[in-house]
């Protein structure tokens, strides 16, 4: 299965990008270990594997193979350390857009914490509604109870 997904983001590597906010020094001497670490970090931030792409376009210099392999091999294991059931259940509990990092051979139980997370933020939005909804009517009675039983603001006389 692994040997799928990493054959995948090799495929997703060729798709078109988008913006990159990473300050990355463009150059031979970067490290391997730190597009690995790059790779990760774009992950596990929810970021899309096409990344990479815009990063390529930005650097304007032709990318090694042993750096596209560090970038994919780190995001790989940022999409596996993402790709929870507890990571989809908070993006869903908090109303997140559901990121396209997940690939399908990993996704299952990524979605299932994103629907279970965006019933409970839809079940947390219907209670404060309904407590809102109380609290007006509940002013809306005292209203009317003091305004049949004469106001308390005049003095006695």
């Amino acid at each position: 299965m692994r040997t799928y997904f990493s054959i995948g983001m090799v495929l997703l590597i060729s798709a078109c990008g988008g913006n990159v906010k990473q300050d990355l020094v463009c150059n031979e001497g970067s490290s391997i270990k730190a597009w690995h670490q790059l790779g990760y970090d774009t992950a596990v931030q929810g970021k899309n594997i096409r990344t990479f792409d815009a990063l390529k376009a930005r650097c304007s210099t032709v990318m090694s193979r042993e750096i596209r392999t560090a970038f994919i091999d780190g995001y790989t294991q940022g999409a596996l350390d993402f790709c929870t059931y507890e990571k989809g259940y908070a993006l869903g509990f908090d109303n997140f857009d559901m990121p396209s990092v997940c690939p399908y051979e990993i996704r299952a139980e990524f979605l299932k914490g994103y629907k279970d997370g965006n019933l409970a933020y839809d079940d947390k939005i219907k209670r404060f509604e309904k407590a809102q909804d109380d609290f007006t009517e509940s002013s809306e009675r005292a209203k009317r109870f003091n305004d049949s039983h004469g106001s308390s603001d005049r003095p006695n006389q």
